[in-house]
């Protein structure tokens, strides 16, 4: 069974947010044990850690979304139809 372009590529923005955004999570969760674990108080780093993390779980649900919507994978917003793009954007 072939594979098309678009398909593979939709895949990709669904699997590679996932993924990445899991693999980030854990190692912030296994970092504050180990700061827990020495007995020591959260730093600014530890704090501004989590700040980006939440930003990365934004940035990939915004993919993953937009994946499914049929966006990144050889179309942009402007070829839907308006209806579809009041969806996915307050455009």
């Amino acid at each position: 069974m072939a594979q098309t372009a678009e398909t593979h590529w939709r895949k990709v923005l669904i699997v590679v947010p996932i993924v990445g955004t899991a693999v980030a999570t854990i190692i912030y969760a296994l970092r504050l044990y180990a700061r827990h674990m020495v007995i020591q108080k959260l730093r600014v780093e530890d704090v501004f850690m989590g700040i980006g993390l939440i930003f990365t779980w934004g940035v990939a649900v915004c993919t993953v979304y937009a994946a499914f919507k049929g966006i990144g994978n050889g179309r942009t917003i402007w070829t839907l139809e308006p209806r579809e793009r009041g969806s996915i954007a307050l455009v």
